[in-house]
């Protein structure tokens, strides 16, 4: 498997440990508190870089997505927002701690949503506007129909999903646009877009 970078380890060990003593992975909170992150987008992009370098499961991923609480205020949970996403292009992720209150209705799973905020024309083509919330729901199976958040090589796609035998197809809402086709091994789904939030 590839190396890590010296904190990479560090916070590989630190799940590592804590599942053995625990039988459960910690938080993306007890993570940001262990090593003093200002964000839970900065312990996101730890967690993306140990799962493309093969040192994360799924399963573990998830887990760790799963047990993090939210805030919640009658009706409305307290998604963080914890970074910015440009159709085609890698994802910027927030140094700070931003949320947004949220319809409960929103989320199939409170404890792995959260929030990106979208940047750019290229989303139109997906009924995305820049300044959208895009909420996403990670820790699921992404079916036909579903519109996923995916990377491919840290590029950002959003789009439709759908299987084709053995390939992956993404399918943008724009009638004139081709369809893109990936291998399962390529694509790394991190979760399906269950709303927007505009503001006017």
């Amino acid at each position: 498997m590839p190396s890590l970078t010296e904190k990479q380890k560090q916070i590989f060990d630190f799940i590592d440990e804590t599942v053995k003593k625990t039988g459960t992975a910690p938080t993306f909170r007890d993570i940001s508190a262990r090593f003093g992150f200002s964000s839970l987008g900065t312990v996101y992009s730890y967690i993306h870089a140990l799962k493309k370098k093969g040192y994360l499961e799924e399963s573990r991923y998830s887990a760790l997505a799963v047990r993090e609480k939210k805030e919640v205020r009658g009706d409305l949970l307290n998604l963080p927002i914890i970074g910015e996403i440009q159709q085609g292009k890698a994802p910027k992720m927030y140094n700070e701690n931003l949320s947004c209150p949220v319809p409960r209705s929103f989320v199939l799973e409170e404890a792995s949503a959260y929030l990106f905020l979208a940047k750019g024309e290229e989303l139109r083509d997906e009924l995305i506007a820049e300044g959208d919330f895009i909420v996403v729901q990670a820790g699921v199976v992404a079916e036909d129909g579903d519109t996923v958040f995916a990377y491919v090589d840290n590029v950002v796609y959003i789009r439709k999903f759908h299987r084709d035998g053995d390939l992956i197809l993404l399918q943008s809402k724009k009638r004139e646009a081709a369809p893109l086709f990936f291998k399962e091994e390529e694509l790394q789904v991190q979760g399906i877009i269950t709303a927007l939030i505009r503001q006017y």
